[in-house]
């Protein structure tokens, strides 16, 4: 068996199944991102543990992602950037991020992984954003 195929068993596990439902309970069925709960939903890795089991890491590194929201997310994490912030405006997410120390806005639609603008934002706009960060109170997503 290859990687991928023996994580996708450990995934079928009882014990990845009950973490699984644990952080699905505790986050409501709700994306923590975007607040979808119509939406397929997943769990996302904040970290991974070094066993490589997924139900060995911590429940607070755990977090209930829409289908989009966590491959948006993987996207950005992939290319080594900083994600912030993503905002559902019907079916595209407005996705912001650190890179160089700036911060960027990148437009993209149903997650197909494609970028259909990237702007980089004015001191004032990124301050505005980064105060309006500050006062989520889901915090920062990695």
């Amino acid at each position: 068996m290859n990687t991928k195929e023996v994580y996708a068993e450990k995934l079928r596990d009882p014990r990845w199944q009950r973490k699984r439902l644990e952080v699905m309970q505790r986050d409501n069925f709700t994306c923590r991102s975007c607040g979808d709960s119509n939406t397929e939903l997943q769990i996302h890795h904040q970290k991974y543990s070094n066993t490589g089991n997924p139900w060995d890491v911590p429940n607070d590194q755990l977090i209930v992602l829409c289908k989009n929201c966590h491959g948006i997310t993987e996207y950005f994490k992939k290319r080594v950037l900083e994600l912030i912030l993503i905002e559902k405006k019907g079916d595209f997410f407005r996705c912001y991020y650190v890179e160089e120390g700036k911060i960027w806005c990148a437009v993209m639609e149903n997650n197909n992984g494609l970028t259909n603008h990237i702007i980089s934002l004015s001191k004032e706009a990124a301050e505005a954003i980064c105060q309006s960060i500050d006062q989520l109170v889901i915090g920062k997503i990695s």
